[in-house]
């Protein structure tokens, strides 16, 4: 009965509050603009946003962003425009980045997306390490994190079985520890940013079959 209670971001927000949890806000890039977005920050974290003022609430002191859901693959709206390679991707991104930074009160941590799943590739995209290279070429100290989604292998299983989800992360860290990891570090000394800036992975969305009611015995 009624709208939808994430209609209203001020929803969300106060649901987070309340459970003492840390917000970490996807922003519009395939279909936004910097500006539109700088708009978003300002309202979470400017001191003197005077739209949220005006509703007489503090801010809300939102730490961490990703730039766009899954933009790496062709399904996802503004990919063809906004994200058809990294490259692209990056280049726009440094734009709202600037315009993000600009209006927080607070410092603010910017995350990029790496690949679409745990491959690490995206459609149109160089994959893996030279992904990363890319995006952090480009991006620079305003990259905090590179997302990734940590699906299991497609086709999910469907017989409850444990396996393919061990297989998939013993697989996942392999990639991790020795492709991911070693081309960020190298970007990061190659464009001399300062160890003090770490850029870190965040796998922020993961599922699989296995979790669904009366299977989750299996793993338990």
């Amino acid at each position: 009965d009624g709208p939808y209670p994430y209609d209203d971001i001020r929803n969300a927000l106060g649901e987070a509050h309340t459970m003492d949890a840390e917000v970490i806000m996807v922003v519009n890039f395939g279909t936004g603009s910097p500006e539109e977005v700088g708009a978003l920050v300002s309202y979470l974290n400017n001191i003197n946003d005077a739209t949220r003022r005006n509703q007489n609430l503090p801010p809300f002191n939102v730490k961490y962003f990703e730039l766009g859901n899954e933009i790496s693959w062709s399904t996802e709206r503004g990919h063809d425009q906004y994200a058809s390679t990294e490259i692209v991707y990056a280049t726009r991104a440094k734009l709202f980045a600037a315009a993000m930074r600009a209006n927080s009160s607070i410092p603010i941590h910017i995350g990029l997306v790496g690949g679409t799943n745990s491959n690490w590739y995206g459609n149109g995209w160089s994959g893996q390490a030279t992904t990363v290279t890319n995006i952090i070429n480009i991006m620079k100290t305003d990259v905090d994190f590179i997302i990734y989604h940590g699906y299991p292998a497609w086709p999910l299983s469907t017989d409850a079985s444990p396996l393919p989800i061990m297989t998939q992360n013993t697989w996942n860290r392999n990639l991790l520890s020795r492709t991911i990891f070693p081309a960020i570090e190298a970007a990061r000394k190659g464009n001399n940013i300062s160890s003090s800036h770490t850029i870190k992975v965040a796998n922020t969305e993961y599922f699989t079959s296995l979790y669904q009611a009366g299977q989750r015995g299996t793993l338990e």
